[in-house]
């Protein structure tokens, strides 16, 4: 598991990258809060999907560890990732990272993970971010994402992302 590969220091960290800094939103998120949301999507999906509960462990793994590398080189779109390795791979960065760990790394990333944390990805833009243009973007996405999709895990996503297209998907703490 890579997860078992991040010291301490890499796990903290996380609390403390922040996401979305070069598009304007009306909060910050941090990695720590994406990796969860997106680990507790892929589970719900995985459910949804009918996957055997013992592969949970290795999905939650890869939700949680898929994004670790920003913890040295932060957030950053694919293609300003590319631009900066110059012309390198766009996995340059994520390979360099696991291998200073000692994990052999493959960018390959399940559907479920993918769909998780495009769905995520949409719904925090959607609730703090600016730009019209990006959330078409990540909607497109998701969109295309959800045809790779069994119909109960297809209707749910659908579901959600209906929700945050009419603004009806309002996330508020529970009042115990």
């Amino acid at each position: 598991m890579k997860i078992d590969h991040l010291s301490g220091e890499d796990i903290i960290a996380t609390q403390h990258v922040t996401r979305w800094h070069m598009v304007r939103t009306r909060r910050q998120q941090t990695l720590a809060e994406h990796l969860a949301v997106v680990a507790m999507f892929a589970v719900k999906l995985a459910t949804l999907c009918k996957v055997d509960p013992s592969f949970f462990p290795a999905l939650l793994d890869e939700a949680l560890t898929h994004d670790a590398h920003e913890v040295e080189f932060g957030d950053m779109p694919s293609i300003s990732k590319a631009f900066a390795m110059a012309g390198a791979a766009e996995d340059s960065m994520e390979t360099f990272f696991w291998q200073r760990r000692g994990v052999e790394y493959s960018k390959s990333m399940s559907t479920l993970v993918k769909t998780a944390d495009s769905l995520e990805a949409l719904i925090f833009y959607s609730l703090e971010g600016e730009d019209k243009e990006i959330r078409a973007v990540l909607e497109a996405k998701v969109e295309k994402l959800i045809a790779t999709l069994p119909q109960d895990a297809a209707f749910w996503v659908r579901s959600l992302v209906r929700k945050v297209q009419e603004g009806t998907f309002t996330p508020q703490p529970s009042k115990l």
